[in-house]
């Protein structure tokens, strides 16, 4: 059903697409590998078939979260419900919010700090570049370093979920 629903120009495409899916359709899934075969691809030589392999692999993450500028508690909130409706991302804990003092420079209003945790297929770098777009969209600008910002998001740990099977 999944290769006759799209259309991709490159297998290695299709293989994480698909092995995404899977993990996306299946929650009990941990992880999958998937080798696609190509028997007729276009190459110069002799050849059976060529194929590619990829994994997917579910990670959990922890994310603090702060904000010292607008109205940081709605911000703080609607970010994680943003994050909670990505596809790829499904938000498992939330810990309260705290009031703590800015480090650094200080001339600046307190923070709204807190933490959660994800699960997620997406891997280390996808994630950050994910949890920077959201910070872009509430309008985060990195001017000045411990400067006040709408909205904070730092990876805090990632691990891959299968890692964990393995140790015990």
């Amino acid at each position: 059903d999944f290769m006759t629903a799209n259309n991709y120009s490159l297998i290695e495409t299709v293989c994480k697409r698909m092995a995404d899916e899977i993990l996306l359709k299946y929650d009990l899934l941990s992880a999958v590998t998937i080798t696609i075969f190509k028997p007729d691809a276009p190459i110069e030589h002799e050849f059976e078939n060529v194929s590619v392999s990829c994994k997917s692999t579910r990670h959990k993450a922890y994310i603090a979260v702060g904000s010292n500028m607008g109205n940081s508690e709605e911000i703080i909130s609607s970010a994680i419900k943003d994050i909670d409706e990505s596809k790829y991302c499904s938000v498992l804990k939330k810990s309260e919010l705290i009031v703590t003092k800015p480090y650094g420079n200080v001339n600046q209003d307190d923070f709204l700090n807190g933490a959660f945790a994800v699960e997620t297929i997406m891997e280390p770098f996808e994630l950050l570049n994910f949890l920077q777009k959201i910070e872009l969209e509430y309008g985060r600008v990195r001017k000045e370093h411990w400067g006040p910002r709408t909205l904070d998001l730092d990876i805090l740990f990632l691990y891959r979920i299968e890692e964990i099977f393995v140790l015990l």
